[in-house]
């Protein structure tokens, strides 16, 4: 039993991790990103881990009022939160800042731009026309 703790030990002390590296390095130089997901990969995965996600307050709101959009009935135009919040009721019982996080959930980016002399957060979103006295929401 000693002789093979004496053995194990030696081995042990001749493992280089430095020549296990460069193996290692030497081998994968020509496919680095081989673990990395491709866009479509990352899309499955978004879309595979989203449906065990459980949704933030006020995002199935959000969800149809962009499905109204894609049916025609709204322009988009660059507004703040507080803005987007106003337009629509069924929105006045969320925070500007709920808003805010369901938006760049769904992918909506801000920009920062400044207005009369203030900076506002601007992002491009669906909102109902002035002559849109029908807007079910």
């Amino acid at each position: 039993m000693r002789a093979v703790r004496a053995r194990a030990r030696l081995c042990w002390k001749r493992f280089d991790a430095l020549q296990l590296w460069l193996q290692i390095d030497n081998e994968t130089r020509e496919k680095r990103a081989g673990i990395q997901l491709d866009k479509e990969e990352q899309e499955a995965l978004a879309k595979r881990n989203g449906s065990h996600e459980k949704p933030l307050k006020g995002e199935a709101e959000i969800r149809d009022i962009y499905e109204l959009f894609e049916r025609g009935n709204l322009a988009k135009r660059l507004v703040t939160a507080s803005e987007f919040k106003e337009a629509y009721n069924v929105l006045r019982s969320y925070s500007v800042q709920q808003i805010g996080q369901v938006l760049t959930k769904l992918g909506i980016a801000q920009e920062t731009d400044e207005i009369n002399g203030t900076k506002s957060r601007l992002r491009l979103l669906p909102m109902p026309q002035a002559s849109d006295s029908d807007t079910p929401f």
